[in-house]
C-alpha cells in the first residue's frame, strides 16, 4: 500500500467541525533515517513547514514537522503525488508502521488520537457500491472510542457499476469526517487512473 505509484489532483471539501481544524488531511507514514519519517501525500497537498501529527493503533507517536516535500511520478501519465520527510519533534514512541498516519494540520497536538478497530460497523457508512474495498482505516481523534474519520483506500469504476465489472478502473483514497452527531462528510477524494 505505501508503495504508492500514481495519484490525482485532490478534490479537497472542509469540514466544519469544532473538534476539528477546516481542512484535516490523512496521509500514510514510512519510517525514516533516526528522527526522521517518510509522508506519502494523496491528496498532493503538503509542503516544507507544514506539521503533522503521527499516530497509530496505539496512541500519539508525536508531531512532525515536514523539512521536505517533492513531488513524484512512479510512472502514471498525467498523475503525481507528494512525498515529504519530516522531523520528529523529540523523541517518538516505536510505532506499527502498517497502522501508522500523518494527520494535520490540527489546532494542538491530538494526544488521545488513535487507529482504531471497531466491533460495531453498521454505524458507520458503507463503501458506494461501485467501490471494492482495499484498506479502511478509521482514527478516534478524541479518545472516546469512537470513530471521528474514516480514510478509504478501494478500487472503484469510472461511474456506477461494481469495481470489477469492465469498465474503465480506478483506485479511490477518499476520507470522511463525523458531522455533528449522526452525519459524515467526505472531504478528501482522490480518483487514481489504474495505470498498471
Amino acid at each position: 500500500m505505501l508503495g504508492l505509484s500514481c495519484v490525482a489532483d485532490a478534490k479537497t471539501l472542509r469540514v466544519i467541525k469544532r473538534t476539528m481544524p477546516e481542512a484535516l488531511h490523512v496521509y500514510w507514514v514510512q519510517p525514516g533515517r533516526g528522527n526522521e519519517v517518510q509522508i506519502i501525500a494523496l491528496p498532493s497537498v503538503m509542503e516544507a513547514g507544514d506539521i503533522f501529527d503521527v499516530i497509530d493503533d496505539k496512541g500519539y507517536v508525536g508531531r512532525v514537522r515536514v523539512t521536505k516535500s517533492v513531488e513524484e511520478n512512479a510512472g502514471c501519465k498525467d498523475f503525481t503525488f507528494k512525498r515529504g520527510t519530516g522531523v520528529f519533534d523529540g523523541s517518538p514512541r516505536s510505532y506499527n508502521s502498517s497502522q501508522a498516519v500523518a494527520i494535520g494540520p490540527m489546532r494542538e497536538a491530538p494526544t488521545k488520537a488513535k487507529v482504531v478497530n471497531p466491533a460495531d460497523l453498521s454505524k458507520l457508512p458503507a463503501l458506494p457500491a461501485d467501490h471494492q474495498q482495499m484498506q479502511r482505516m478509521f482514527i478516534d481523534l478524541d479518545g472516546d472510542g469512537g470513530v471521528d474519520v474514516i480514510r478509504d483506500w478501494s478500487m472503484c469504476s469510472g461511474a456506477g457499476g461494481a469495481a470489477g465489472a469492465g469498465g474503465r478502473q480506478y483506485y479511490c483514497v477518499e476520507t470522511q469526517a463525523r458531522k455533528g452527531t449522526g452525519g459524515w462528510k467526505q472531504f478528501d477524494n482522490v480518483r487514481v487512473n489504474s495505470c498498471y
